[in-house]
């Protein structure tokens, strides 16, 4: 979730976006936790025009894929995370390869896994504890 305040206001932008929409210069994000920065792209006809969203989980990750289409219609999808062990004002944005859906295994709940662009892999939630042979399903995957 994001807090923003009226002094953030963007006067002349927002003239130009829909009704009860408004354009913020900056936004403070409310949870010190992994965020997704989406890219993609909106066609129209020939011209298309590229977007970007930031977004709080992997559901809403999906349903913007299911919308726009995937890495085949250009989507994009970064993985903004916190690092803790650095101190509590440093964040790194990786690009998503591959998300995953990780079962539980009785005593801890599903999970997401996500292969990172440099070859990494981050779990969310409980994953550290889990088998790294446990039944993981592929749930969207991006080529750029």
């Amino acid at each position: 979730m994001f807090i923003t305040d009226v002094r953030a206001r963007h006067p002349v932008l927002s003239r130009f976006v829909d009704e009860g929409q408004t354009v913020w210069t900056s936004v403070h994000l409310s949870y010190f936790r992994p965020w997704f920065l989406a890219t993609y792209l909106i066609r129209d006809g020939e011209a298309s025009v590229g977007e970007s969203v930031m977004l709080m989980n992997v559901t809403q990750v999906l349903d913007l894929i299911a919308q726009v289409g995937g890495s085949e219609q250009g989507t994009r999808v970064s993985l903004v995370r916190p690092i803790h062990d650095e101190g509590p004002d440093r964040w790194k944005m990786t690009a998503i390869r591959k998300i995953w859906k990780v079962a539980g295994d009785g005593t801890t709940p599903a999970v997401d896994a996500f292969d990172l662009a440099d070859e990494t892999r981050f779990w969310d939630s409980f994953g550290d504890d889990l088998d790294p042979l446990s039944d993981m399903q592929l749930i969207a995957e991006f080529h750029n």
